[in-house]
């Protein structure tokens, strides 16, 4: 039988990534375009080019195993646009530099991550590459407890549904 996949607990997610990887600063310099999010089931986050090309955002997708949301994205993709074309970072995770952040999304094998600016996909270059895989389970780690962090806060724009 096969799990059904739960939107809800994939949307909570979806939100709570967001607030994760937005910057709470301005941001010179790094060309950025508007973006936004959605997710899908695990294995379906690939082919979303032309999606892209026509809605003319950036896009991010968090992949989720049905049954098994809880557990947070099983991979991320992003669909960028850069000098001219839709560039597709397959397989992404979730990273960050510290406990207190900051949050981004870096491209497997990619010495960059994505963050999130006024509504845009930015660039945050030169990452430190050190204890890479420690900073991406740290960041599954804060990524999986926020969910719940989120339903506790007050703030009545935390929630989409």
């Amino acid at each position: 039988m096969k799990n059904s996949f739960n939107r809800e607990i994939a949307m909570d997610f979806l939100i709570c990534l967001s607030r994760m990887i937005t910057l709470r600063r301005e941001v010179d310099g790094i060309p950025s375009r508007e973006a936004a999010f959605t997710v899908a089931e695990a294995g379906n986050e690939h082919g979303f080019e032309q999606a892209v090309k026509e809605a003319n955002k950036d896009l991010i997708v968090l992949a989720f195993k049905p049954g098994k949301e809880r557990r947070g994205p099983a991979n991320i993709a992003v669909y960028e646009t850069y000098d001219g074309k839709v560039k597709t970072w397959p397989r992404c995770s979730v990273w960050v530099l510290s406990r207190e952040g900051p949050a981004l999304i870096v491209p497997k094998g990619a010495d960059f991550g994505f963050a999130y600016h006024d509504a845009a996909l930015c660039r945050v270059l030169d990452i430190p590459l050190d204890h890479r895989a420690d900073r991406i389970k740290m960041a599954r780690k804060i990524l999986s407890l926020m969910p719940q962090i989120m339903a506790c806060d007050p703030n009545p724009y935390a929630r989409v549904h």
